[in-house]
């Protein structure tokens, strides 16, 4: 069993959450600026199961969950999940207790199966969107 709080390649995605989680507070994304960041969008011209989420986090960041989850119903619990596993990761290594705050399986499990069908039901969405044009 390990007993390090970051294994191997868990620090990247470590660092990755902290980076777009500072991000969302920094990066301005307001109609003005144009930048479409969606690979999908650009080729496509159709939005994509995660066009939203850039938006929906920054919503998160400035305490406008409503308008986040019009932006994208998954973006708040991402957000919430990322930010949870970001501050028991600093507590961990503060106290130096790999066990620390650790959540029930069943409770992780459960959560990540209602994102998952918010997701479905999201995609369902955008494909019929697509469909109508």
């Amino acid at each position: 069993m390990r007993n390090r709080i970051l294994s191997n390649g868990d620090w990247i995605l470590w660092v990755v959450m902290v980076v777009v989680w500072i991000g969302s507070f920094v990066y301005d994304g307001t109609p003005l600026n144009d930048t479409v960041w969606c690979v999908w969008r650009q080729f496509v011209g159709l939005n994509c199961f995660g066009c939203g989420l850039t938006r929906s986090f920054m919503a998160v960041s400035d305490g406008q969950i409503v308008r986040s989850l019009a932006l994208h119903p998954v973006g708040p619990f991402l957000y919430g999940a990322m930010v949870w596993r970001i501050v028991v990761t600093l507590l961990r290594a503060g106290s130096g207790k790999v066990a620390l705050l650790r959540l029930p399986r069943r409770l992780v499990v459960g959560y990540w199966v209602i994102v998952s069908v918010v997701f479905c039901a999201h995609a369902a969405k955008v494909i019929m969107s697509w469909a109508s044009l």
